[in-house]
């Protein structure tokens, strides 16, 4: 069954002692005197002396009865009224719900694609605190990642945190994840939490705020702490906004608070669950997108350092290389002339690097095939002259007679060996090359 809403009605000055008014007393409607028209609150229906000109903004709600009419008429005219009034105030209700999903819709979808776009992480979590607190009007906001302590116990990491009235409070520490903190307790439950005073919880549940307030001379009030679930759907984190305000750019003091910080609005939380889950994605890619690159570059820097030992007097070459033109690239940034950019310079630094030690990964590739692959076929079997072509590569690259007698009795399963290495091989490029199309 759907409550009504509570409805206000007001008399012009003057109509208290009116027929109107009987007629609401014999209704059971309370009215109160029009005083002024800024303080009245909706759902409202204001009565008017006949031919009374309504309060500007009050117009729609506004009913000035004949002088003449019955009581029967009156009471109808009140009751037509009043439904008008409701289905008024119903109707802007939807219109405002529309356009709050609408933007919310759009903000979802600029957010997504930002998400997506982000390569650095420390940026990434900026851009997600600044969108929850725009969208909430939140004054501060942090956001936790899950790790593990030295005694493998369960942790939450404080990994970023922003405050647009303190300004900033970022402390790196970690809190464990149970029940006696707030963000604690919602990672170990799994689902959010909506406090309207963080003194005074719900009951079973933890105060929060206190120890940040006494440190920072602040009053935490409302306070909305949403888990962070990846696509395995595992609590990775939480992401805790506190004191919603009426107007974003306020300043809050511990003197304006209770005037100007309102309770999260229930209706918000499940945009925000999913730029939450969203944004824990987000992490997770960006941190196996640098776990792929750090084995990538130590696979590498192996292989150019095993390689390179073969020949002392050209040790180091591919690494001097390296920092040379890395170097060359930068000085030309800063002559002011020609600059890249941060995004460029990291795009250049990467692709000079691994282009140089791909150079002597290109060597293994050669080292393999003349030594290696001809191994695996016999001269009776294989359709096509391939020895003669062999000794002609051999002589041309001036191959040491003693290493293609080493090389030729090789057995089949040290052949198979050098097809896994070139497999591998591959593997990293593939990977390198989808790293270089990230960026």
């Amino acid at each position: 069954m759907k409550t009504a809403q509570a409805f206000h009605i007001y008399l012009a000055p003057g109509l208290q002692n009116s027929e109107l008014a009987a007629v609401l007393a014999e209704l059971g409607l309370p009215a109160q005197t029009l005083e002024n028209p800024a303080t009245v609150v909706q759902p409202a229906l204001v009565l008017l002396y006949p031919g009374q000109k309504a309060p500007e903004g009050l117009e729609e709600v506004a009913l000035a009865p004949p002088k003449d009419a019955s009581r029967t008429a009156l009471r109808e005219l009140l009751r037509v009224a009043m439904e008008n009034v409701a289905l008024k105030h119903e109707v802007k209700q939807l219109e405002e719900q529309a356009h709050r999903l609408h933007r919310q819709f759009e903000e979802l979808n600029r957010i997504g694609i930002a998400l997506s776009a982000e390569r650095d992480i420390t940026k990434l979590q900026e851009f997600i605190l600044t969108t929850l607190r725009q969208l909430t009007n939140a004054d501060g906001a942090s956001l936790w990642r899950k790790t593990v302590g030295e005694d493998g116990s369960p942790q939450l990491f404080l990994a970023s945190s922003q405050n647009s009235s303190i300004g900033n409070t970022y402390q790196a520490f970690t809190v464990p994840v149970d029940e006696k903190s707030v963000v604690g307790y919602t990672v170990t439950v799994g689902w959010s939490q909506i406090y309207d005073d963080a003194y005074n919880p719900p009951p079973g549940k933890p105060q929060g705020g206190r120890n940040f307030d006494q440190q920072f001379g602040y009053r935490t009030k409302s306070m909305l702490t949403v888990p962070m679930r990846n696509y395995n759907n595992e609590v990775v984190g939480a992401v805790q906004l506190i004191n919603a305000k009426r107007r974003y750019e306020t300043k809050l003091t511990v003197a304006n608070v209770p005037t100007e910080v309102v309770s999260f609005r229930p209706e918000d939380l499940e945009m925000i669950e999913s730029i939450a889950s969203q944004a824990a994605v987000a992490l997770d890619n960006e941190s196996l997108l640098d776990s792929i690159q750090s084995l990538f570059d130590g696979f590498v820097q192996a292989s150019v350092t095993a390689i390179e030992q073969r020949d002392p007097s050209t040790a180091g070459h591919s690494g001097r290389v390296e920092s040379l033109t890395t170097a060359l690239a930068r000085a030309v940034t800063e002559i002011g002339t020609i600059r890249y950019g941060q995004n460029a310079m990291t795009v250049i630094d990467n692709y000079i690097r691994v282009t140089l030690h791909m150079s002597a990964l290109t060597w293994i590739l050669c080292s393999c095939a003349v030594y290696f692959i001809p191994a695996c076929f016999h001269e009776e079997t294989y359709p096509i002259n391939f020895w003669s072509q062999y000794a002609a590569l051999r002589s041309s690259r001036g191959l040491n007679q003693n290493a293609v007698d080493w090389a030729l009795p090789l057995s089949e399963s040290a052949a198979n060996g050098c097809c896994l290495t070139l497999s591998l091989v591959f593997r990293f490029s593939s990977c390198f090359s989808q790293l270089l199309c990230l960026q």
